[in-house]
């Protein structure tokens, strides 16, 4: 829910909009809204039709043969990523499945702005997967980069426009068209429900819809903040086993180190891309499922066999030649209009699944290696390929949260209580050096060697 009683706080003097048996031509309209200090969404119906026309945000234009569209959600309802709420299905689930590319919205209502606030549009803050919003013809705002064909798409995000055009101060009713022009790209059809306005955008005062788009930008932070912590937990235990190499004067620990900082980038580079729109969704697709992720998982499987001491020269082969496969097959696959190519999905889905069986295959040889904390490093390999390879989000608290992040929370407890006993462990062998050393005993012992 937008959180309407803290947007309104008391003063809705009373709204009420009917759209869709409005004739654009004549301007009849069956009622009239009346707006105080409020904000309410413009849930329709609306009228839609795939395709685009600059014809169609007109005001006089009829569109009384258009089908009829309505947006109001389910109580409790969000989307399946970070919980966004008030989300619907989008055209693909009203009979327009498969269908790509442009579509409009137009909404019809007469408006009375009963107090001398100026008025603002809160965008619909999900969409696929971009729009442009227009009032009584003129263009308000946009999300993404409509100067180019295809458009550029970025993230959606909370967007507010302040309404400005053509309106008269007072008690006089307007008549008002919305329109909004969205654009749906080809890569949006995995989601079988996907197309269009996923939520409402919301009109009112500027004072309402400034609670409406602020409450908007919480739930999005609320949604990726937990990317960003956990960046910054990978890159505090990189420096850890960084530095725990650096004392034992050994590199085993290197692809670890490089493990923890590619799955901290490619944790950060979610939130970077939800709250910046500084890279296109293609650029985003590249950087993070083309190489951070793949690099990650490469030097996940390398970093556990190098702990081990495995140093066989047909495996590092077999691991080089796999991994300029799943890079190539990940950077071609992460293009848009190649994503659905059947022959690269099966490339990158047997190069995933080579990755798994090999680190299986090194959990069995660490179970039965005797190394001193076996037990608590195969709890860490088992959470950190559970955040590689398991898909799923739960939503605590109406907050999206993937299994990938429970599992790098508790494998971040873990890491720390063995990064915790190693350096202890460190700390009592230079002790019982120095002890033999101020006793006369010629024993040393040394700092390199099996750790953990």
């Amino acid at each position: 829910m937008y959180l309407l009683s803290f947007a309104a706080r008391g003063f809705i003097l009373g709204m009420a909009l009917l759209c869709g048996s409005a004739h654009a031509l004549t301007g009849i309209v069956d009622e009239t809204a009346a707006l105080g200090k409020a904000a309410i969404p413009l849930n329709g119906p609306w009228r839609f039709r795939l395709g685009d026309n600059p014809a169609w945000a007109d005001p006089r234009f009829d569109d009384s043969e258009w089908e009829t569209v309505e947006l109001t959600p389910p109580p409790g309802a969000h989307d399946d990523d970070v919980g966004l709420s008030g989300y619907v299905p989008g055209w693909g689930a009203r009979g327009h499945a498969g269908q790509s590319g442009y579509g409009w919205y137009r909404l019809h209502l007469r408006l009375a702005n009963s107090t001398n606030d100026s008025l603002a549009l809160a965008g619909p803050p999900a969409a696929d997967s971009s729009y442009q919003v227009f009032w009584n013809g003129s263009l308000l705002g946009q999300d993404g980069d409509f100067h180019n064909t295809p458009p550029k798409v970025v993230s959606i995000q909370p967007h507010l426009f302040p309404i400005t055009q053509g309106r008269t101060g007072g008690e006089q009713a307007q008549d008002i068209v919305l329109a909004v022009r969205v654009w749906m790209a080809p890569w949006d059809l995995g989601d079988a429900q996907g197309g269009g306005m996923r939520i409402a955008p919301t009109l009112g005062t500027a004072s309402g819809i400034k609670g409406v788009y602020t409450s908007q930008w919480i739930e999005t932070l609320r949604g990726y903040i937990v990317e960003v912590i956990e960046a910054c937990g990978f890159a505090f235990f990189c420096f850890s086993v960084w530095l725990l190499g650096r004392i034992e004067h050994t590199t085993r620990y290197n692809w670890l180190c490089a493990a923890l900082l590619l799955t901290g980038a490619y944790r950060l580079n979610q939130a970077v891309f939800a709250w910046t729109q500084f890279e296109s969704v293609p650029m985003f697709e590249i950087v993070s499922l083309g190489l951070l992720y793949p690099l990650s998982l490469s030097a996940w499987t390398v970093g556990w066999s190098r702990l081990l001491n495995i140093r066989n020269v047909y495996w590092a082969r077999a691991f080089t030649v796999v991994t300029i496969l799943y890079v190539g097959s990940s950077l071609v696959g992460s293009m848009p209009l190649l994503r659905s190519s059947t022959t690269l999905h099966i490339a990158v889905t047997s190069v995933r699944l080579f990755y798994l069986v090999s680190t299986c295959c090194l959990l069995y040889l660490l179970i039965r290696s005797k190394c001193r904390s076996r037990a608590l490093l195969c709890v860490l390999v088992v959470l950190a390929s559970v955040g590689q390879f398991a898909p799923g989000i739960w939503f605590p608290f109406d907050t999206g949260v993937s299994r990938a992040q429970f599992a790098y929370a508790l494998f971040f407890i873990c890491a720390a209580v063995a990064l915790w006993g190693e350096f202890l462990h460190i700390a009592e062998r230079k002790a019982t050096r120095i002890e033999s050393l101020d006793g006369g005993d010629a024993v040393a012992i040394p700092m390199k060697g099996r750790a953990l």
